[in-house]
């Protein structure tokens, strides 16, 4: 009887040992916990700020997982020569099962500078040491604006447009402040980044008076981050150059062969980081008003045509990039090395940038009319610009695409006018 009961009891220990083995949480392997920054909706790893700007840049974090325990996150600017930015925010702390959170890059004195100077944003110290950084940002501090007087024969339009046109011009020139919505067409993943089907931020450009401006037309050239979009721009750029997403522009042998006479060597994830090294800027001249319209969009040509004939109606602003400038610098019959499956050949760099190898951002933006529609897919928008003084507001809409688009990203601008004096 002794024996049976002793033989009950253990089986009933094994059965609540079994028990309580199968309903123990199961400790998971530590494993990698990446960390994402993102600016405006974007990931890209590139973001540029005048160093007289006020308003410092939010970087938004999310970690892949939520983490059980507090985490402290520490990043560092590398390069920031005298102290040009500052850290806020920052150590972050996101408490346990919480996975997003923020901190800011401000600009720390405006110094004068008179060159663009890029700071890398970097993981310092993080409080576990399995939460690893996606990706380091370039920071692009460029230099403030400074706008030249008008001269007499510009005041005097200026006084002719208010008094004639009913146009009073000061309320649009110097420091505008901007906000932009971006919509992105369905297909368009690989470009969209962390911002799904579109975009929203605020911005500031610099307007000054157009040097085609005559006494009976007011004419208007935007100087710095026209529309708000040097940024989203450059990203589009290098997405479909140097960052590849889609693998179209790595498939050709051309561009591989101009990014090894530039230099550059893939990164260990096959793409060509450009970001920390160059910069790019873009400028929108002949904005017209007229009768509380803006004529806006104009002629674009490829780098490689002179011809009319290849022209499409886009918006036309001038691009000022470093990578493009230190090609197109080159002399024309420069022989490239170019490797075609197991060969080696030569090529003049001239046939070279007309065979797909162009790093010309013309080349890669708007490559669509924008006054008709191309795609046929409802993503068209009809190009328009107004003007209102009573509301203060001048405001763009249009479509924009690039090489790889699957139909057109649709633009919504709104700038702020200055108070009327």
């Amino acid at each position: 009887m002794l024996q049976n009961r002793n033989y009950q009891l253990l089986l009933i220990t094994l059965v609540m040992a079994i028990f309580s083995a199968c309903n123990k949480p199961k400790v998971e392997p530590e494993t990698n916990n990446y960390l994402q920054l993102s600016v405006q909706g974007s990931s890209d790893g590139s973001v540029s700020i005048t160093n007289d700007n006020t308003t410092p840049i939010q970087f938004d974090v999310l970690l892949a997982y939520t983490p059980k325990e507090d985490v402290t996150l520490n990043f560092v600017l590398v390069g920031n020569d005298n102290n040009l930015l500052r850290l806020e925010g920052c150590p972050l702390t996101l408490k346990a099962g919480t996975k997003t959170g923020s901190f800011k890059v401000a600009i720390n004195k405006a110094d004068v500078i008179t060159e663009t100077q890029t700071v890398t944003l970097k993981a310092g110290e993080f409080s576990n040491p399995h939460i690893v950084l996606q990706k380091e940002w370039s920071i692009h501090v460029k230099p403030n604006v400074e706008l030249p007087d008008l001269t007499e024969q510009q005041k005097q339009f200026i006084k002719g447009y208010k008094e004639n046109l009913g146009i009073d011009l000061y309320r649009v020139l110097g420091k505008l402040k901007g906000h932009v919505t971006i919509k992105f067409p369905s297909g368009d993943e690989a470009f969209n980044g962390n911002s799904l089907t579109g975009r929203t931020f605020d911005f500031t450009s610099f307007v000054t008076l157009s040097n085609n401006a005559t006494a009976t037309d007011p004419i208007i050239k935007m100087v710095t981050n026209p529309l708000g979009l040097d940024d989203f721009l450059f990203e589009t750029l290098r997405k479909e150059t140097t960052e590849d997403v889609n693998e179209a522009w790595y498939a050709q042998p051309y561009p591989i062969a101009i990014m090894k006479l530039l230099g550059y060597t893939p990164t260990s994830k096959g793409i060509f980081d450009v970001t920390s090294k160059e910069t790019f800027n873009a400028m929108l001249d002949n904005l017209k008003l007229d009768n509380g319209k803006i004529a806006f969009i104009g002629k674009k040509l490829p780098s490689t045509s002179s011809d009319e004939s290849d022209a499409i109606m886009a918006v036309p602003f001038e691009y000022n990039y470093s990578l493009w400038n230190k090609l197109a610098k080159m002399d024309p019959n420069t022989v490239v090395e170019v490797i075609e499956g197991d060969a080696k050949t030569g090529y003049a760099l001239k046939d070279i940038l007309l065979s797909g190898g162009s790093l010309a951002p013309q080349d890669y933006l708007f490559t669509s009319n924008i006054d008709k529609d191309e795609f046929n897919n409802n993503t068209f928008i009809a190009p328009k610009a107004i003007y209102d003084f009573s509301k203060g507001e001048i405001s763009f809409q249009f479509g924009f695409d690039h090489t790889n688009s699957s139909g057109y990203t649709q633009i919504f601008v709104t700038y702020q006018m200055h108070p009327a004096k």
